[in-house]
């Protein structure tokens, strides 16, 4: 089952986590497995490339880090470490590609040296021990935000290490934060449906969008930071202006909840992964139409545009096996006739 992947910045290169332990690079340009590793003895949890595209980091159930070097087609391990007691929930390289930022079940939050792996500070996300489930760099990079299930998102200093204030505001645990491609602002989903957009100077809440019927899964913001969609245990992707607040298309068509959305680095596609066990690519120009993509037969976690065979080890039968998603004709989803028109509510605050 694929459990968590990532998108190379120039679009080239996707990789893959699978639940037993399992990492295939997919070669975008054809859209074929280019080759598959074992990472892991457990669930690969969190992945993600370096800036420069030259490394490939990935945590595990374990809360262990492995980097391997990326060569074209192949790559090779350059480093492994213990960064955390537990599950790894969530990883990110800071703009540099010279550290990682790290959030874990065991409640705390990690930077690490890419060169070295030693590590540069942990800090404890808050007193209560339900865990840190989402960690951002700011573009800048002297920053990262951290999210968990105590309704809070904290900024931290990556110099000191110390926290710099903390946003509150949502009423229930937060699933995901990110920052704006610009850096003044900051958006977050939360299992209390609603997605927020803050300012990171003010640190305050600028916008508040409603519309989801169920927790908001993940958010995505488009590469020129104009957009800013949100999936959710409703089955639903929601589109909106994180700037002026406006409201844009909504996109239906998943039949179970939709734990995953990103959108290609050229910002002319977004894709969806649902429990449904579909995957479903977007055109922005067109907003309405999604080619919907069937992948394996197990749930999909989260994904960038699979839709290729792949080729991987049945370690059960000890033998090859081949799995063959199958492409389907795009099928329109619901949207407004022009973008950001009065989908959801949106509450604007004071500020």
């Amino acid at each position: 089952m694929p459990t968590t992947s990532a998108y190379s910045s120039d679009g080239t290169h996707y990789a893959v986590g699978f639940a037993n332990g399992f990492i295939t690079i997919f070669n975008t340009s054809k859209w074929t497995a280019a080759y598959s590793f074992k990472g892991s003895k457990k669930s690969i949890t969190a992945i993600a490339f370096s800036p420069n595209q030259e490394l490939l980091v990935f945590g595990d159930m374990l809360g262990e880090i492995k980097i391997r070097i990326v060569a074209g087609d192949t790559s090779t391990e350059f480093v492994s470490f213990q960064a955390h007691a537990d599950c790894i929930s969530d990883l990110v390289f800071s703009p540099s590609g010279e550290q990682i930022a790290t959030a874990s079940l065991d409640n705390k939050l990690g930077l690490w040296d890419v060169k070295s792996g030693d590590r540069v500070w942990s800090k404890s996300k808050s007193r209560r021990h339900e865990g840190a489930s989402s960690v951002a760099f700011s573009p800048d990079g002297t920053q990262v935000a951290s999210s968990g299930s105590d309704n809070v998102i904290r900024l931290w200093d990556i110099a000191s290490g110390k926290c710099k204030g903390e946003l509150m505001g949502h009423d229930g645990p937060i699933s995901k934060v990110l920052f704006s491609p610009g850096g003044h602002q900051l958006a977050s989903a939360s299992s209390d449906k609603t997605v927020r957009v803050w300012s990171v100077q003010k640190r305050a809440c600028e916008n508040t969008f409603s519309g989801h019927s169920e927790r908001v899964t993940s958010i995505a913001y488009s590469p020129d930071g104009q957009r800013l969609v949100s999936c959710s245990e409703d089955s639903t992707i929601r589109t909106w202006d994180p700037r002026s607040g406006g409201t844009g298309p909504i996109y239906r068509g998943h039949k179970d909840c939709v734990v995953g959305v990103v959108y290609s680095p050229d910002g002319k596609q977004f894709a969806s992964c649902s429990r449904d066990k579909t995957l479903r690519v977007y055109e922005c120009r067109t907003a309405i139409k999604g080619a919907v993509i069937f992948g394996r037969t197990n749930t999909i976690s989260s994904g960038r545009y699979p839709y290729s065979t792949v080729k991987r080890r049945d370690d059960k039968n000890d033998k090859n096996t081949t799995s063959q998603p199958t492409i389907q004709n795009p099928r329109a989803a619901t949207s407004t006739s022009s973008p950001f028109q009065g989908n959801g509510r949106v509450t604007r605050s004071p500020d």
